[in-house]
């Protein structure tokens, strides 16, 4: 770890102060600079599948833990979600056909 502090000590100027989204923007150009533009566009494309990744598996463990909850603290639903969705896919058809005959009578 200390022979990594000088190595980004050198890398930044003093003289200058960054806040917010400046430091991504001068990182940005930083790299434009040593990489050029298809190196800034691969780097770019990285980054972005690897929070795109990280997001969906986040949604994924929340969407999880809620139906989680849901299912251990109601025991009318853990009843409901037993019995199977039948009644539900049986309404749906049910629907559906009545939508379809009544389309095909105007």
């Amino acid at each position: 770890m200390e022979r990594l502090a000088p190595l980004c000590s050198d890398c930044v100027v003093d003289s200058l102060w960054f806040g917010g989204w400046a430091v991504a923007a001068y990182q940005g150009d930083a790299i434009r600079k040593f990489l050029g533009t298809p190196g800034r566009i691969w780097v770019q494309l990285i980054g972005f599948w690897i929070l795109f990744g990280t997001q969906l598996g986040v949604m994924d463990s929340a969407t999880r833990q809620m139906a989680d909850i849901l299912y251990n603290l109601w025991p009318g639903l853990r009843d409901w979600i037993k019995k199977g969705i039948s009644s539900l896919e049986r309404r749906t058809t049910k629907d559906l056909f009545l939508k379809k005959l009544v389309k095909s009578d105007r």
